[in-house]
């Protein structure tokens, strides 16, 4: 497939993915938790915020928490703990089965979920305040398309039908007449970050035939930009475990992907990438800008060019005030 593809084609869907990574890569790192205390004072790590954002619609069984954030429920319940301490989430009984308890949000974790949810998108929608409505109307278009053809590549396992109900009441908000052309792109701009927020990258993993999880890829990634570095310091900007990510870096190196060199100090050691490694991430790079083209193979050339203009020209205004860590890999 990527033989009858052009170069051109490869350089116009370009901007799509940065803006996919953007989005993907700022979530796995250490920018949402800043983001978000700067937003509503409160200290939460990355999974505490994936937690309460996942109560957004209502309340949920520990089981059901494990399942949407993909971790085990020793993980989810050390979480639960940490936020009933902060007063964020409280228990309460289930409508389904009395004998049951659920996990919901107080008043005060409803609270700081708004002004996170504000802050973000403000940030979101500045760039758009300057457009044209057709600029405005047209982006939403792509957005739209983009959520409608990537959500059966991106979703996560057992969290396609809640994104099936999410995206009817975005649809339904969408169309009502008292929203503006920029509320209602930036209702899209928000539905491709929840789409891309629940999704893993191991499907263009295996896709591109690269045997590697995500975290090792996004270690992979952290450390061919950052290099020279340490493992404390891609835990740091991954916001993971520290045990997870010296396992990745030890996969990593037994694969040549990436080496390990003593420090001046000679008590540290630095981790670069290797030629092997650089390729590897080259190539999975390619082979996601190829199956994007594919995704939009049937849309005119005419169309899809003035989609990729108008990511590019967003990307560029958004970046100007974005926090660096999410756009570092970039």
């Amino acid at each position: 497939m990527s033989d009858q593809i052009s170069r051109p084609d490869l350089e116009v869907v370009r901007p799509i993915l940065t803006f996919v990574d953007l989005i993907a890569f700022s979530g796995n790192s250490d920018a949402t938790r800043r983001r978000f205390r700067a937003a509503t004072g409160i200290s939460l790590s990355r999974m505490g915020i994936d937690t309460i954002d996942a109560l957004t619609d209502g309340a949920h069984s520990v089981g059901a928490l494990a399942t949407v954030l993909d971790v085990d429920l020793t993980q989810v319940s050390r979480q639960i703990a940490a936020l009933r301490a902060a007063g964020l989430v409280q228990k309460t009984r289930s409508v389904d089965d009395r004998r049951s308890v659920d996990i919901a949000l107080t008043e005060y974790g409803l609270d700081a979920l708004r002004s996170w949810n504000a802050s973000y998108q403000e940030q979101m929608r500045q760039p758009l305040d300057t457009w044209q409505v057709e600029e405005v109307e047209t982006f939403e278009e792509f957005l739209t398309t983009t959520v409608e053809r990537l959500e059966p590549f991106l979703v996560r396992q057992g969290s396609s039908e809640p994104l099936l109900r999410d995206r009817a009441t975005r649809i339904a908000v969408r169309t009502s007449p008292t929203r503006t052309a920029v509320d209602r792109c930036l209702d899209a701009i928000v539905a491709l970050v929840d789409l891309v927020g629940r999704a893993h990258f191991d499907s263009a993993l295996r896709s591109a035939g690269v045997p590697l999880t995500e975290l090792e890829y996004l270690v992979l990634n952290d450390i061919h930009a950052l290099a020279p570095t340490t493992v404390g310091q891609v835990t740091e900007r991954l916001d993971r475990a520290q045990s997870a990510v010296s396992r990745a870096v030890l996969t990593l190196e037994t694969d040549h992907l990436i080496r390990r060199t003593p420090d001046r100090d000679r008590r540290v050691r630095s981790l670069t990438s290797t030629e092997k490694g650089a390729k590897t991430i080259e190539h999975i790079r390619s082979s996601r800008l190829t199956d994007l083209v594919a995704v939009y193979a049937d849309v005119p050339t005419p169309t899809f060019s003035r989609y990729a203009e108008l990511t590019d020209t967003y990307l560029r205004e958004l970046l100007v005030d974005a926090d660096t860590a999410a756009r570092r890999y970039l």
